[in-house]
């Protein structure tokens, strides 16, 4: 029997972007802080990413 506290409606990449920024930034910290540069570099590329998509600039290189 499913769950129906679970919500299955579809969720636009918009709506998540901003959490997904703020957590690639976050964990960058963490990647830095644990010498783990080049992890911290992706994580800075995806955070960038993912706020240029907020702000609709979806054509400009990340």
């Amino acid at each position: 029997m499913p769950d129906d506290s679970v919500n299955t409606d579809p969720v636009h990449p918009s709506e998540v972007a901003a959490y997904v920024s703020s957590f690639a930034a976050e964990l960058a910290d963490m990647a830095r802080g644990a010498g783990l540069v080049q992890v911290a570099a992706q994580l800075e590329r995806a955070q960038r990413a993912a706020s240029l998509f907020i702000e609709g600039r979806t054509d400009e290189p990340v």
